[in-house]
């Protein structure tokens, strides 16, 4: 630690003889946006009780925790921090009796501390970079490299350790109750645990009582590395390692009963991740000429892998995945390209158009048909059941975008068609769905809860719907508003 300390020091005086400054050291920290979404959220609140509008299900109990951007950046940068680069602020909602006790708190990270402590706001983010200048970039990683990192995207528990989750690893450990940051999570285990991507979508199988996931190595040679790790354990277990060139930017992954699935999209990593300078995600480029490749691991046999090849597409989530004779069914929410990903930085009116992929893989036959349906706009965020994960389905939830409202949406897989509650000027987060345990069992009996954003009175609430048909059944309402967040759990 003293070590490092002096060579940041050193470092430092180096700078200034150079003439650059320390990062962060010309920025105030003043955020300014228009978007109600985009507004910084800084307050940090112990638990309190909150008003219930309706009647919550009496079976209703257990934690809902969202994860998130919460802090966005500096005034001179006005609006030019991606959404994505916010810094991660944890948010729980605990339902026990009909009453609702609320919590938020900052996931304590290096890049927070330099904002909190010496005035500063600079790192290499996803999307978001401070400096042109290498040098600069360099020093960056190391002013954070004592801390946590900026886990803002989604949440998992293993072991019964609670873990906030980022793509540019490790994931950092929490308390559910407190929401208090412990530190980044210790694996038990040889595999990478820095300098590595490693999917914020852990993927839950039922029957195995495990979770899937991969990382992907950037040195010293480029490779995606697919492991399990059982829900009690903190070990990973590696499955197979496959080598790759220049690997696809994918956010989330399917599995079924027998496969894993991977969409490599023509996105490509075309720079050095650790030596370019550059934020994450401008290490990518979008190939138009190259076909969209869909990788097959046998759980089984991970050495058995198969490969097809589609007409180009992204996304960044799976919906679901599941096995139909000798077919596999992979439905994605998808658009034509990567624009979405600038696009979504700043929430912009109009998003990109996106539709629900629907791909049938013929394993017998070697060949993949290909199914867009529109929604008529943008949608993304979804959900299922969680028992149905990798299984056949009928109902998804998730986000539809419009100008002046973030709609729910219920789509029925079966006849294509969807439902929406909207309510104007309310921007709906991510909907999770929790089954009803006293219910008919079907799909569709339980509820959804998705946390509002409403921009007229400028407070957030959270919203319990019925998930049969999106009916309001209770509403409950904070003091401010919280920023657009991206992912959450449910726990009991």
């Amino acid at each position: 630690m003293k070590k490092i300390s002096n060579l940041l020091n050193l470092l430092c005086i180096l700078l200034v003889f150079t003439g650059c400054e320390p990062p962060g050291s010309k920025y105030n920290l003043i955020y300014r946006s228009s978007d109600p979404g985009r507004q910084n959220l800084l307050t940090e609140t112990n638990t309190i009780e909150l008003p219930v509008e309706g009647n919550i299900p009496i079976w209703l109990n257990g934690t809902l925790l969202r994860n998130g951007p919460s802090w966005f950046g500096s005034n001179p940068l006005d609006a030019s921090m991606h959404w994505f680069d916010g810094l991660a602020m944890l948010h729980g909602f605990k339902i026990e009796n009909n009453r609702v006790f609320y919590t938020n708190r900052f996931l304590e990270t290096g890049a927070l501390s330099l904002a909190k402590n010496q005035g500063i706001f600079a790192f290499r983010g996803f999307a978001t970079n401070l400096y042109d200048d290498l040098l600069q970039n360099m020093v960056s990683l190391l002013f954070l490299s004592e801390g946590a990192p900026n886990a803002n995207i989604n949440l998992y528990r293993v072991a019964g350790n609670y873990l906030a989750l980022t793509e540019l690893t490790p994931p950092v450990q929490f308390d559910k109750e407190s929401l208090r940051t412990v530190g980044s999570f210790p694996y038990q285990d040889d595999l990478p645990k820095a300098n590595v991507f490693e999917s914020a979508h852990p993927q839950y199988d039922i029957d195995e009582r495990c979770f899937y996931n991969y990382i992907v190595n950037f040195f010293p040679r480029t490779s995606y590395l697919i492991y399990k790790i059982p829900e009690n354990s903190s070990r990973r277990i590696p499955l197979v390692e496959i080598t790759e060139e220049k690997p696809s930017y994918m956010h989330s992954f399917s599995i079924t009963k027998n496969y894993i699935i991977f969409t490599e999209y023509p996105f490509k990593l075309v720079d050095s991740i650790l030596f370019s300078g550059k934020p994450f995600i401008k290490n990518y480029a979008w190939d138009k000429c190259t076909k969209t490749k869909i990788t097959i691991i046998n759980k089984n046999c991970p050495c058995d892998i198969k490969t097809y090849y589609t007409d180009p597409f992204f996304s960044f989530h799976h919906i679901n995945a599941y096995e139909l004779g000798s077919n596999l069914i992979l439905n994605i929410i998808a658009f034509k390209d990567n624009q979405i990903v600038d696009r979504l930085g700043f929430f912009p009116e109009c998003l990109e158009p996106s539709f629900l992929l629907d791909l049938r893989i013929d394993l017998a036959e070697n060949r993949v048909n290909q199914r867009r349906i529109s929604f008529e706009g943008s949608a993304d965020l979804p959900r299922i059941n969680p028992a149905y994960n990798g299984r056949p389905y009928r109902y998804f939830y998730a986000v539809k975008f419009e100008k002046d409202r973030h709609l729910v949406m219920k789509w029925d897989t079966q006849k294509n068609t969807p439902l929406f509650w909207s309510q104007k000027n309310c921007f709906a987060g991510e909907p999770v769905f929790i089954q009803n345990p006293l219910g008919s069992g079907r799909e569709d009996d339980g509820v959804i809860l998705s946390l509002i954003l409403d921009a007229n009175e400028k407070i957030s609430f959270l919203l319990i719907l019925d998930a049969k048909n999106l009916k309001e059944l209770a509403r409950v309402p904070l003091l401010f508003s919280v920023p657009y967040g991206l992912h959450g759990q449910f726990y009991k």
